[in-house]
């Protein structure tokens, strides 16, 4: 009797934090990994089951490298109590550097189809179904000549089934070509590429199958069979391992090994909760795969599997079907994603688009750091060192059901989402990232998720790219507000120039009272022949401060011409213009002083009040204040005697 595996005792007082990092090409497999794992945990206790993914292949050592590496780079920062490592498709090292992280941190980790180094790992065991594949290709098939397609990042499978298909060949007295082992990418359009090596390498007669160790490359095989009128069985003999419901429905007859997904899920959700508990579990566990026959072999496929099959394709129609319809408002989604001019206006064709597509449970989390980067203009203040994610995140568009609508709400990153989490909850990740660099992630909660895999992809890319072009906009506005103040801005004196009373002289004259001042600095030509034109820039520039000290918040100050300002206000008192002279020459006597000047600095001012009695206009105005600001210049110099 199986023995029933739960959490320990004080789970009722906790929830556990359970990772699933999965990486898979396939999205139907990917899906059904996810479920099965859900479903498993949900029966054994309270837990929160946290899926990261990038929906991609990687090889080599990629994703430590910012952007798409920051995918799971999220590991290094969130609180787990266990990880479930399934990555099939990544190379041993990747996922052996992702088990080394977790475990550092006293994290209990499971692989799912990788041996790892120090780390207990449950892998697909192909010694029944590959040597019954074997010996049904040699002895009921005949066949002499026996490829077998390698795929990189299926070391643990490719290991196992090489030594199974050297021991078959030598138990049936044929010999092993090492020729007849080939290389190649998991793609359909590597058929073309697989057959020509195939018949190129022996032109000559003779029974031959081919074992590929991913179903995509036998899809593509057989596909590429057909185009030459190539027969299969009778011609081309197409087995397949790793085989996954995508291919079975476009290419039921392919006979393949069954992988089990949910046997190896159950399994390693058993281990990781004896590990939680702090059981010792053994380092190598298998499951077993089942060998599906199917017509490529020469063996007729069960009417229970044609059906199967049959209602399969029937689903995957209506979903490919309902997909379009995601796809298209997708599309709809971009533009106003692109046309949006401010993160408020991204977050929130984000979030309506969501509740369009359906999901009710969502949150986008962007580093709190990045935001004012987003919405500005300059340059990106993280360097190649910098993490990718901040300690504190900002949910900038959320929604559920638990929460209601929640926008600039910040936590930390540990927590990786900003609600408690609650038994049974699943909340899947989606990094969001544009070329090196990343902007924070999206988490959708619980099932909430109608969109199929690959539009979550294509969603995925949207977000990174739009954010991206957001702020190149910014540094556009950036760029075009910097023109626009040189143009209009006095490069001497800091005020506004000429140009800028074009631009601004309509927010005073549809008033219907307002006033023009005008003033002048006196003996500005005799400073600059006696002392220099350094001595006449400094009057001037004491002159704009005295003004700027002066000015009322809504008051427009500018450089009119070279010794004249001009001033634009909604003050129509006419003792505070006529204090306003004497005021500034006070100032600018002591300013004199306090420079020790061997010059005096002085102006002459002349102001005209509209007091909505008429509507002159603003030349008008000028011209009025220059009349009187001329009077004034004349009386001081009788006065002066000069």
């Amino acid at each position: 009797m199986k023995k029933e595996i739960s959490l320990p005792e004080d789970s009722r007082r906790k929830i556990y934090r359970i990772g699933l990092v999965i990486c898979a090409a396939n999205f139907e497999r990917h899906q059904i990994i996810i479920q099965a794992v859900h479903q498993v945990l949900k029966e054994k206790g309270p837990y929160a089951l946290y899926v990261i993914t990038n929906y991609g292949v990687y090889f080599g050592d990629h994703f430590i490298l910012r952007g798409e590496g920051a995918d799971f780079s999220l590991l290094d920062h969130i609180q787990l109590d266990g990880c479930i490592l399934e990555s099939v498709l990544a190379s041993d090292r990747m996922v052996s550097l992702f088990a080394e992280r977790l475990r550092k941190r006293k994290i209990p980790v499971i692989a799912i189809n990788l041996q790892i180094s120090g780390t207990p790992s449950v892998s697909l065991k192909l010694a029944g179904a590959g040597r019954q594949m074997m010996k049904h290709l040699i002895e009921q098939r005949r066949c002499d000549k026996i490829y077998f397609v390698i795929n990189p990042g299926h070391s643990i499978i490719c290991q196992e089934m090489l030594e199974i298909y050297r021991s078959e060949l030598e138990a049936h007295n044929l010999p092993y070509v090492p020729e007849r082992i080939l290389e190649s990418l998991v793609s359909v359009q590597n058929g073309r590429d697989l057959l020509d090596r195939i018949l190129s390498l022996e032109p000559g007669s003779g029974r031959r199958a081919v074992i590929c160790t991913h179903d995509v490359c036998s899809v593509g095989l057989c596909l590429e069979a057909e185009k030459r009128n190539i027969r299969i069985p009778e011609d081309l003999l197409v087995c397949s391992l790793n085989y996954s419901q995508n291919s079975m429905i476009f290419r039921p007859d392919i006979t393949g090994i069954d992988r089990m997904d949910r046997v190896a899920v159950e399994l390693s959700c058993d281990l990781l909760i004896r590990m939680i508990s702090g059981e010792s579990v053994p380092m190598n566990n298998y499951y077993e795969g089942v060998l599906r026959y199917g017509s490529s072999s020469g063996s007729e496929i069960d009417e229970a599997s044609l059906l199967r099959q049959r209602f399969a394709l029937q689903h995957q129609a209506v979903t490919k079907i309902e997909t379009g319809g995601q796809v298209s408002r997708m599309m709809r989604f971009n533009d106003s994603l692109e046309k949006a001019e401010s993160l408020k206006d991204w977050a929130e064709s984000l979030y309506e688009t969501l509740l369009d597509l359906g999901c009710k449970g969502f949150y986008c989390c962007l580093n709190r750091e990045d935001i004012p980067y987003i919405e500005s203009n300059r340059e990106d203040p993280k360097t190649e060192s910098s993490p990718d994610y901040d300690s504190l995140m900002t949910v900038v568009a959320g929604y559920s059901r638990r929460t209601g609508e929640i926008r600039n709400r910040e936590f930390p990153l540990q927590e990786l989402v900003p609600i408690r989490p609650e038994p049974g909850d699943q909340f899947l990740v989606l990094p969001v990232h544009h070329a090196n660099r990343s902007y924070g992630y999206m988490v959708f909660l619980n099932d909430d998720l109608p969109i199929e895999q690959y539009v979550y992809r294509i969603f995925q890319e949207s977000l990174g790219n739009s954010i991206d072009n957001l702020h190149k906009k910014m540094i556009l506005k950036g760029n075009l507000r910097e023109l626009d103040r040189l143009h209009m801005e006095d490069q001497m004196t800091g005020l506004y120039n000429r140009f800028a009373l074009t631009r601004f002289a309509a927010e005073f004259t549809r008033q219907p009272r307002y006033t023009v001042a005008l003033a002048d600095l006196d003996g500005l030509k005799q400073i600059n022949d006696t002392y220099g034109h350094l001595a006449g820039n400094n009057a001037l520039c004491m002159v704009a401060e005295a003004l700027k000290d002066e000015q009322a918040k809504d008051d427009l100050i500018l450089r009119y011409g070279g010794d004249e300002f001009l001033i634009l206000s909604k003050n129509t008192d006419p003792d505070y213009w006529a204090q306003l002279s004497e005021s500034l020459n006070l100032r600018l006597c002591r300013g004199v002083e306090k420079q020790k000047l061997p010059y005096s600095v002085g102006i002459s001012f002349g102001y005209s009040t509209c007091d909505g009695s008429e509507a002159p206009s603003i030349e008008e105005q000028i011209e009025r204040a220059d009349r009187q600001m001329y009077s004034h210049k004349r009386n001081r110099r009788t006065r002066s005697g000069s």
